[in-house]
C-alpha cells in the first residue's frame, strides 16, 4: 500500500497469495519490484513500514546487508540507517520503520509476563504489570466513582485482554493512568514501587504520541501528538529516549534476561524518524 506523508491518501498496489508465510528472499524481490514501479510513476518513496513479523525483519536485514556490502565496495560509510534499491540509473535511499501501534501492543504483551527494568537519570527502575492490576482493582472498588472509567477487564486482566486492539494498550500507557498510579503509590494505597511503573507508562505515552501524531495544533495538552517539524519538541524527546530504551531489558519470572526484539525496533524506528 502506498500512503502519502502530508495528505490523507492511501492506495493498495500489490497483492500476493501464499500457502504459508512469505519467504524472506521472495519478500525482498517483491519489495524491490514494488519500489521500482512506484518510483517510475513519479512518487518519491522515503520509507517503508511493516510489523515485526519474522519475514519482514529478515527481509529488511537482507536489504541492509546488501547496502552495507555495496557501501564497503564504494568506500562509503554505512550505519544501517537506511537501505538502497537500484532503480534504472540511480540508487534510492529508503528508511524502514516499524509500525508504532504494533510496537506498543508487543511491548504490552511482553510486560504481561515479564518485568521491565530500565534506567532514567541514572536511576534503575522496574515496571511490573501487577502494579497496573493493583491500580485497576483499587479504582474499581467504588464503581460509580472511577478515576479511570476507560479501563476495563479487556485492558488489564491478562486472560481477558483484547490483544489486537491498539486502544487497549494505549489507554493503559497513558498520561492519566500514569498520574493516578503515581498518586496512589505515594499514598500507599497501592504498592509504593508502582511509581516506577507509572514512569514507564508516561515515557511510552509521550513516545507513542511523538511517532503517531498528525495534528497541526496541540489538543488536550498533548504536545507530542502534533506533526513533526524542523524545530518541534519531538527531536529532543527522541534523542533523550534512545539511551533509556537501550537500558531496557525484560526479566522473566526466573530472573533471567529475555531478549525481546520490540525494544530494539523502537530504537530502529526512532533513528529512522531522525534520519528522515
Amino acid at each position: 500500500m502506498v500512503r502519502k506523508i502530508r495528505k490523507k491518501f492511501k492506495q493498495p498496489i500489490c497483492y500476493t497469495f501464499y500457502q504459508a508465510a512469505t519467504k524472506q528472499n521472495k519478500l525482498v524481490q517483491l519489495l524491490k519490484e514494488v519500489i521500482r514501479e512506484v518510483h517510475r510513476t513519479g512518487l518519491v518513496i522515503v520509507a517503508t513500514i511493516s510489523d515485526q513479523g519474522r519475514s519482514n525483519e529478515g527481509a529488511i536485514k537482507i536489504l541492509n546487508a546488501e547496502t552495507r556490502e555495496y557501501c564497503i565496495r564504494q568506500s562509503k560509510l554505512y550505519k544501517d540507517d537506511f537501505y538502497e534499491v537500484e532503480v534504472d540509473d540511480e540508487r534510492l535511499q529508503i528508511v524502514h520503520l516499524f509500525d508504532v501501534p504494533h510496537l506498543i501492543k508487543c511491548l504490552r504483551n511482553n510486560l504481561l509476563t515479564k518485568d521491565l527494568k530500565f534506567t532514567i537519570n541514572g536511576v534503575q527502575r522496574t515496571a511490573k504489570w501487577e502494579h497496573i492490576i493493583q491500580l485497576y482493582s483499587a479504582d474499581s472498588a467504588i464503581p460509580d466513582s472511577k478515576m479511570l472509567p476507560r479501563l476495563s477487564d479487556k485492558h488489564v486482566i491478562p486472560e481477558k485482554i483484547t490483544k489486537m486492539k491498539v486502544k487497549c494498550a494505549t489507554q493503559v500507557f497513558s498520561h492519566r493512568v500514569s498520574a493516578i498510579m503515581s498518586f496512589l503509590a505515594t499514598q500507599n494505597i497501592i504498592d509504593s514501587d508502582a511509581v516506577e511503573t507509572a514512569t514507564l507508562l508516561l515515557f511510552f505515552d509521550k513516545l507513542f504520541d511523538s511517532m503517531n501524531g498528525s495534528f497541526d495544533k496541540v489538543v488536550d495538552g498533548k504536545i507530542y501528538r502534533t506533526a513533526v517539524k524542523t524545530n518541534s519538541v519531538h527531536h529532543q524527546l527522541w534523542e533523550e529516549s534512545l539511551p533509556i530504551l537501550s537500558s531496557m531489558k525484560f526479566v522473566g519470572k526466573n530472573m533471567k534476561t529475555v531478549s525481546v526484539p520490540t525494544l530494539r525496533n523502537w530504537m530502529v524506528t526512532i533513528r529512522g524518524f531522525q534520519y528522515l
